[in-house]
């Protein structure tokens, strides 16, 4: 007799959020897909979910900059996938984010479909999106825009939504440098444009990844 093949076990996201509006918005959008959530206020209610019941994916609504720094000390000390849900519009603080080892930044108002993607890139697992770009492909990189999916050298490489839509300005230009200010717009809309020290940090870390060259400290293009 055959046994039923069991359903795939839901991957688990803690989110740290003390506004019922956002963790409403945030629970619709992932319950019921691949994700099972669990919505703390804070970082003491959260604690005692890290060890009893530990998360694919921690969501974190980023606090005022006057809390933000005991909150990134935290999120050093995780050894789990970070995403940072924010509307916080101040560079260094975000750069500080990256330096602090968070997966991704997501900035609101994020679309449903976005934060779905974000989450779930952070998980690791596969997402497809429509896109008009070819799968990029040479002797050690492979980049395919539609399964985001990226390998290097015959490794896979996880990249963030962020990284995706970083990586999707310079693919769209291919072989030319491409303007800090081009790629923040590309990759965080008009309001991010000129935030050029979030845009190397950003470019530091995949450059480990995929392989980037800088132009004259103008812009960035793929090394491929």
């Amino acid at each position: 007799m055959e046994r039923p093949v069991p359903a795939p076990a839901l991957r688990h996201v803690l989110l740290i959020e003390d506004d019922p509006a956002t963790a409403r918005f945030v629970s619709l959008v992932l319950v019921g897909t691949q994700f099972r959530i669990t919505i703390c206020r804070n970082w003491e209610e959260a604690c005692a979910f890290l060890d009893k019941d530990p998360p694919d994916v921690v969501l974190i609504d980023l606090a005022p900059q006057s809390a933000a720094a005991g909150q990134l000390s935290l999120v050093s000390e995780l050894r789990i996938p970070v995403v940072i849900l924010t509307d916080i519009d101040d560079e260094a603080l975000l750069v500080e984010c990256l330096q602090a080892g968070v997966f991704d930044i997501a900035i609101k108002p994020i679309a449903p479909e976005d934060l779905e993607a974000c989450v779930a890139l952070a998980a690791g697992t596969d997402v497809t999106r429509p896109s008009d770009l070819p799968a990029l492909k040479n002797n050690a990189l492979e980049l395919d825009f539609a399964a985001l999916q990226a390998t290097r050298a015959g490794t896979r490489q996880p990249l963030s939504l962020t990284e995706w839509r970083f990586l999707e300005a310079l693919a769209s230009r291919a072989g030319q440098t491409v303007l800090y200010q081009e790629i923040m717009r590309n990759t965080y809309g008009p309001a991010y444009r000129e935030h050029l020290r979030l845009a190397q940090a950003w470019a530091a870390r995949l450059s480990k990844k995929v392989g980037l060259a800088e132009f004259l400290g103008l812009g960035y293009a793929l090394v491929t």
